[in-house]
């Protein structure tokens, strides 16, 4: 808020010959009775109100640009919601950009504007949040010394090698987990707090093996001789539309229940992150080659082609946010 991006968004959607300024505010405004505020600490219906917003901006912006036009989605997202709104996103190619004043001139234009956007918030705890909790993907531009348009000139200068995105956010995420955890002690690594609760360990643990299993079967998709007609199971599409693992703990069957392993050093997880975006980056142009009707069934989503497998990899790693938050506060 204060930063520009209204007025930003609107002369970059006028550069293009078809061009749609999208303000993803405006769907929050539309809940006329019953709307949950965004305030600090907010949670259960306000959270579900805000990815509601995103869920429905970004639908808007995949239907404009399939019918031709350039959009240029506008709104605050910050934390762990950068990620999930930019893997909901279908069409390609995307570009990210965030803009970055300092607080200083975020003040000085929050005084002279005569609206005022930050209600209880404070212009210090929302700079915070975007510089220390939400992941640096895309093109950062400082615009704290720049006019709108200078901004914009910048960034048509910049975004198109800096802000593209690619089909998958996996490794900037899996990144972001890897910083982390070199930030613990070997004691909070390993620490469990109570029974049937993994440690931060183990839980890592569980993404690495998993995100093998699911290139594993990526993989195991180009072996395939024959075109498969069946697709996913109910769960498996709303999974997909979604662009990830609904905000719920999912409960594995007692066979595939079995504890992580929690003996690894905080060395070893860096190297083992570190082999998962390897392989990551060896799969991502050849998934793209990989018959789409070529599949492996998954016993809970159904049939999944090799691209689908591959976005399991990012979506299984944001899915387990949440749980990493409340491990690292436990």
């Amino acid at each position: 808020m204060a930063s520009g991006k209204s007025t930003v968004a609107q002369l970059l959607a006028e550069k293009f010959d078809k061009g749609v300024h999208l303000r993803g505010d405006i769907f929050r405004k539309m809940i006329i009775r019953g709307r949950e505020e965004m305030l600090p600490g907010s949670e259960g219906e306000a959270i579900r109100q805000l990815r509601l917003r995103y869920q429905l901006s970004v639908t808007a912006a995949d239907s404009y640009y399939e019918a031709g036009f350039n959009v240029v989605l506008q709104d605050v997202i910050l934390g762990d919601m950068l990620h999930e709104t930019v893997a909901m996103i279908r069409n390609r190619p995307l570009y990210v950009i965030v803009l970055t004043p300092n607080q200083e001139a975020v003040l000085s234009r929050e005084a002279a504007r005569p609206k005022k956007g930050y209600g209880r918030w404070t212009v210090q705890a929302l700079d915070q949040s975007l510089r220390h909790e939400t992941a640096r993907i895309g093109l950062w531009i400082d615009s704290s010394d720049l006019s709108a348009e200078e901004t914009v000139e910048q960034i048509w200068e910049r975004v198109w090698h800096e802000g593209r995105v690619s089909q998958s956010n996996a490794i900037p995420l899996i990144q972001a987990y890897q910083n982390d955890v070199q930030h613990y002690s070997q004691d909070q690594l390993s620490r469990i707090t109570s029974d049937g609760v993994w440690s931060i360990g183990q839980m890592y643990d569980h993404l690495i093996v998993v995100a093998h299993e699911y290139l594993d079967q990526a993989e195991a998709c180009a072996d395939e001789v024959e075109e498969q007609e069946l697709g996913k199971t109910s769960f498996g599409e709303r999974l997909f539309q979604l662009g990830g693992f609904p905000p719920i703990k999912i409960k594995l069957p007692a066979e595939l229940n079995a504890p992580p392993n929690n003996t690894d050093r905080i060395e070893d997880i860096v190297l083992r992150l570190d082999q998962v975006m390897q392989r990551l980056r060896e799969l991502e142009t050849i998934v793209e080659a990989i018959n789409p009707k070529f599949k492996v069934k998954h016993d809970g989503f159904g049939w999944l082609n090799a691209r689908e497998w591959y976005d399991l990899v990012e979506m299984h790693f944001r899915h387990h946010l949440r749980q990493k938050k409340e491990l690292e506060q436990s």
